[in-house]
């Protein structure tokens, strides 16, 4: 009955389904049965389960207390379709008023029911980490480390993966905007000497995809534009096109594999039902992510004598970030500009709907120096 269907959201609460399953055949417990003493009830049970997974360390607290959450919301949805009336209580519940502060500075109040079968995880912020929350914990890498994985691009030489790299250190778009580009975007041919960045609007409506469908504008500088468009021309991508479903067309992505599948699915043609069956899974960014784990990571290690190195891609978002920051203080310090000026540049340029996530980029060096201070 939902009006906004995600299919990702679905496929998290089928993958969060199945696990029950698996524990319930695998303890040979009946899912619909609550009997008196509390702790052989399946959701009791099951509870108990995940903890001793957390224990092992087979899973993290934080996908413990999603697939927890989600048995819940099934209970929920079992008995209130009258499809299931247990004899005994399926967990204890309380309510709650949780107070809340929006994005604009005003407080309200909202009403949760919480439960004894909830697993719970205090998340602590702490603002001296080398870590920034921006959508997940993201840490920047220094400019010494950009410098790294750029080599190690160069030197692995494939084409696709340091141009996607590249677009996420100079434009800071997330991963499912950059794959989702399309052939049509980067075609236009740009002979303007004045001009020194494209801008390319991104969002519903454009068949670029992003983060809860927000309408934002990305910056590309010519230069590297003018890149996208040659390597859009290139017989390298022609030959991957042509392999596509839909074939060589200006609707079709700009990135694909060898194979011709596309490296992330758009939203829209995550709605298209596949009558074929052929998609085992959801394309979103899983060939990146292992080129990363298993090609860039390794090179930089060796190469640069780096046991400890390693980084996610959604990192290059934050250092885009912290680049931007950097030049707008270094502005600032000389007086070329006031804080509020470079605070709202950064603002738009990362496209953050709270102050308060830029401002973690403004007080990301003076905390991580002050850490160091205190640790000498």
């Amino acid at each position: 009955n939902s009006l906004k269907v995600v299919m990702s959201t679905y496929a998290s609460l089928a993958s969060d389904l199945v696990a029950y399953r698996q524990f319930l055949d695998e303890s040979q417990i009946n899912w619909m049965d609550f009997p008196k003493n509390k702790l052989n009830r399946p959701t009791y049970r099951y509870r108990a389960y995940l903890k001793m997974l957390i224990e092992t360390d087979e899973v993290t607290v934080t996908t413990a207390r999603r697939r927890m959450g989600s048995i819940i919301a099934f209970y929920r949805w079992l008995h209130a379709e009258g499809v299931l009336i247990p004899e005994f209580p399926m967990w204890k519940e309380s309510d709650h008023y949780i107070e809340l502060k929006n994005q604009y500075g005003g407080y309200y109040s909202k009403h949760v029911k919480s439960t004894d079968i909830s697993i719970k995880s205090i998340n602590s912020n702490n603002p001296y980490t080398d870590e920034i929350d921006d959508g997940g914990q993201l840490r920047p890498l220094s400019i010494k480390e950009q410098e790294w994985v750029l080599e190690a691009l160069l030197s692995l030489a494939n084409t696709e993966m340091t141009l996607i790299h590249l677009c996420g250190l100079l434009t800071g778009a997330r991963i499912q905007t950059i794959l989702t580009f399309r052939l049509y975007h980067v075609l236009t041919e740009i002979d303007n000497p004045n001009l020194c960045e494209v801008r390319i609007p991104v969002g519903p409506r454009t068949g670029i995809d992003t983060k809860n469908d927000k309408k934002i504008v990305l910056h590309l500088p010519l230069w590297f534009y003018q890149k996208l468009r040659t390597y859009a021309l290139s017989q390298r991508a022609q030959k991957r096109r042509q392999k596509a479903v839909n074939g060589d067309s200006e609707d079709q992505y700009l990135f694909l594999s060898t194979r011709g599948a596309p490296f992330y699915q758009s939203k829209e043609d995550l709605h298209r039902f596949n009558k074929d069956f052929s998609l085992h899974h959801a394309k979103t960014g899983q060939a990146v992510r292992q080129f990363i784990t298993e090609k860039v990571v390794p090179f930089i290690r060796q190469r640069f004598d780096a046991p400890n190195f390693n980084y996610k891609f959604h990192d290059l978002r934050a250092s885009y970030g912290m680049n931007l920051t950097d030049a707008q203080l270094e502005l600032v310090s000389n007086g070329e500009r006031s804080l509020h000026e470079a605070r709202e540049f950064v603002k738009s340029r990362m496209c953050h709907e709270s102050s308060a996530t830029t401002d973690l980029y403004l007080q990301y060096r003076s905390n991580l120096k002050l850490v160091r201070k205190i640790a000498s």
